[in-house]
């Protein structure tokens, strides 16, 4: 089996996998915003959702945003809940759920994977606490690092990690869903698939497409996705 540590809500492509997944028993760990996972849980496969609780152990940065809010779960039976598993995966070499992942595979024995997402090698985390030391500590005891591009293979480089302990997993695409369309276009067609988040340059996009817009009418811009500036 394998225990996901997933803080505020499952990636969408995770979900998708594991619905289908009959290889792997999942563990859950984490809040599930959207409802997602107790569906997948109540499939009948053998997957178990886990909501713990949550404290913030640096109040004074709850300023919003996941570099700026910082909190770590509380699992009762911490141990006992893993003890079903073969393997642990947490986000991110920086966060506090990593740590975590970290400190329970090592009493545990069991092999730990840590998927990053980060691309950024002077990122913030780097200097700012607990997350340098999140990253000191993990990078030193994880297994197997299984960034999603190799930009992000680079930042774990830039962090002193071996190749070894790096595979580039890239996200995949279901072929029977996403199929290439029989009807063409003419002009230009720019799409955006992402979270509707300042820090994804959903802004920066709008600007710059209102520029090119203005010498090529034949532009088209497509943005899928949702978030707090969806109502912009």
């Amino acid at each position: 089996g394998i225990a996901l540590f997933r803080g505020e809500c499952l990636d969408w492509r995770e979900i998708d996998f594991y619905s289908s997944c009959t290889e792997w028993r999942v563990i859950f760990i984490g809040r599930d915003v959207g409802g997602a996972v107790q569906y997948l849980c109540g499939q009948g496969r053998g997957h178990t959702l886990y909501q713990p609780h949550y404290r913030t152990i640096w109040p004074w940065m709850k300023s919003g945003g996941d570099v700026t809010s910082t909190s770590e779960i509380v699992l009762p039976s911490f141990d006992d809940l893993l003890q079903r598993t073969d393997v642990l995966n947490a986000p991110e070499v920086y966060s506090c759920l990593s740590a975590q992942a970290v400190r329970a595979a090592d009493r545990l024995g069991k092999f730990v994977t840590i998927t990053v997402w980060e691309t950024l090698p002077k990122h913030i985390t780097r200097w700012l606490p607990p997350y340098a030391a999140n990253i000191r500590y993990v990078t030193q005891r994880v297994n197997l690092f299984l960034p999603v591009t190799e930009r992000a293979a680079a930042y774990l480089q830039s962090l002193g990690v071996r190749g070894d302990r790096i595979e580039v997993l890239s996200p995949g695409v279901r072929l029977d869903r996403f199929v290439p369309a029989d009807n063409a276009h003419d002009g230009c067609r720019v799409l955006f698939v992402g979270r509707l988040v300042p820090e994804k340059g959903v802004r920066d996009l709008l600007v710059a497409f209102a520029q090119a817009v203005r010498t090529n009418s034949h532009l088209e811009l497509w943005i899928c996705g949702r978030g707090p500036l969806q109502c912009e």
